[in-house]
């Protein structure tokens, strides 16, 4: 019996350590495509499809990144998501974000918050309607020079749970 027991709880141990997924998402910037709102949209169907198939699980952490890497501009999503109990469970996910190029840093910053902000209100009464709930789960922004202008993107991420 002990044998059985120890046998169980082995199982389980490594059942759990291998409930962590992570996701990421990352994609150079191109002006003839409006490439950074796909990605986003990618990400954002990723993590939910992520979350139907290991459920019962949550999202944990969340971010979104600018970088310059060999003069190109990339924008990196990433998530982590965790098995967990049903009643922690998260199962939708999406976002709602607004990337601004400015040549001012404040104008940028502040017209890609209060943008993602009216975004953000819209998307939390749509979900309560839809799915009975919803949280937000995280709130990302990122910044960086590029091309003589300031690109700043805010992300908002939204689960229902």
């Amino acid at each position: 019996m002990k044998k059985i027991v120890l046998f169980l709880i082995l199982c389980l141990g490594f059942e759990f350590s291998q409930a962590q997924v992570f996701i990421t998402k990352t994609r150079e910037f191109s002006s003839k495509k409006n490439n950074f709102h796909q990605i986003a949209n990618e990400f954002a169907y990723e993590v939910g499809n992520k979350l139907k198939e290991i459920y019962p699980a949550k999202v944990e952490k969340v971010s979104v990144r600018l970088e310059v890497i060999d003069r190109s501009l990339y924008l990196t999503y990433s998530a982590e998501i965790i098995k967990c109990s049903k009643k922690d469970a998260h199962y939708y996910f999406d976002h709602r974000g607004t990337l601004i190029v400015d040549k001012q840093l404040s104008a940028a910053l502040s017209y890609s918050l209060s943008s993602t902000l009216s975004k953000e209100e819209k998307a939390e009464e749509s979900f309560k309607k839809v799915y009975g709930s919803s949280e937000i789960i995280s709130r990302n922004n990122a910044q960086i020079r590029y091309l003589g202008c300031f690109w700043v993107i805010y992300e908002t991420f939204i689960v229902a749970y």
